[in-house]
């Protein structure tokens, strides 16, 4: 019958075109890739014997430029830019260190937590060895490690503090070409790890703790306990921060009952206070020249995903405005 040949026929047309969206990438919803510049200008490794062997040059760091796409890292093999390290300790010589392979791994911008896969290989050189070179040197590095250094998250991101730890159980023997006396590095083959890092100068010598949350106090004073309908009364407010983070955006707010007013803004803005930090915000209120008896003056402080906190005082109007006099 013509009507299921025409029922074939769409289903054709449909494929067809269902293909063709799919080939040109049309209402594909792929991950944005951003740029990752990591500059690591402090670092610190132990290959087997050889300890302490300092990587830290601010000058001329170790930087890694690829893609970060959602939370998946990619570094080209040219974007690893290791520069030569001239060390003293434990032996005099030059070390390079290239990369055989792409740096992947992830990235969280939330938590600042990274893990990278590294393939390196390292040629040392000395007037006691010559040439030689050590590969593959294969490791993760993460900000969680603990061996032979402790990691940092990089929780400010990619230009703020943080550091990756990486480490293995042994390395291939050292190698070189004729005239080299690559046996004398037969200790570097042991166990060993890398720590490298940004602004972080020297590798932390306990775990990496989170910083307190910040935490707001707020304590409000009046400048007089006592006046007289009509006149005004100044108060102080100091806002505390015992927390170890910084509190950001920081207000405090009057809030006054009926026959007092505030003179001037409610609200006052003291903006960032860091951990450990206060600030001060001043008001003036005015009690009308009707108000007699014991008032309540209460102040809040609030802040950027922050519980708030109060403060009250108590100030008594008491006496006779003073009007002016008629005509006796």
């Amino acid at each position: 019958m013509r009507v299921s040949s025409n029922r074939r026929g769409g289903r054709a047309v449909a494929v067809t075109i269902v293909a063709l969206i799919a080939s040109l990438g049309i209402g594909s919803a792929s991950a944005q890739a951003d740029p990752f510049d990591l500059t690591l200008e402090y670092g610190r490794a132990e290959f087997g014997g050889l300890r302490n062997v300092d990587l830290s040059n601010t000058s001329d760091p170790y930087t890694l430029s690829g893609t970060l796409t959602g939370d998946s890292v990619n570094v080209p093999t040219g974007g690893v830019n290791f520069p030569q390290r001239q060390i003293t300790s434990p032996v005099s010589a030059t070390i390079d260190l290239a990369a055989n392979q792409p740096v992947t791994g992830t990235y969280t911008a939330a938590t600042g937590a990274m893990s990278l896969n590294f393939n390196l290989k390292a040629t040392l050189n000395s007037a006691l060895t010559g040439t030689c070179t050590i590969d593959p040197i294969v490791f993760t590095a993460t900000t969680s490690a603990s061996d032979p250094f402790f990691g940092t998250p990089f929780t400010s991101g990619l230009s703020g503090p943080g550091g990756i730890v990486g480490n293995w159980a042994s390395l291939p023997a050292a190698t070189g070409g004729p005239g080299s006396n690559c046996g004398v590095l037969a200790t570097a083959s042991g166990a060993g790890g890398i720590w490298l890092a940004h602004q972080i100068a020297t590798p932390p010598t306990r775990p990496y703790v989170p910083p307190t949350a910040a935490s707001l106090a707020l304590a409000l004073d009046a400048a007089k306990s006592k006046l007289k309908p009509g006149k005004t009364v100044k108060l102080e407010s100091e806002v505390s921060n015992s927390g170890e983070s910084e509190a950001a955006g920081v207000e405090v707010c009057l809030k006054t009952p009926k026959g007092l007013k505030a003179q001037g803004d409610k609200c006052a803005s003291v903006g960032d206070i860091p951990g450990g930090g206060s600030a001060t915000a001043s008001f003036k209120v005015k009690a009308s020249k009707k108000a007699k008896g014991k008032y309540s003056i209460k102040a809040t402080a609030s802040g950027f995903s922050l519980a708030d906190a109060s403060d009250a005082v108590k100030v008594k109007v008491k006496g006779k405005s003073k009007g002016k006099r008629g005509k006796g």
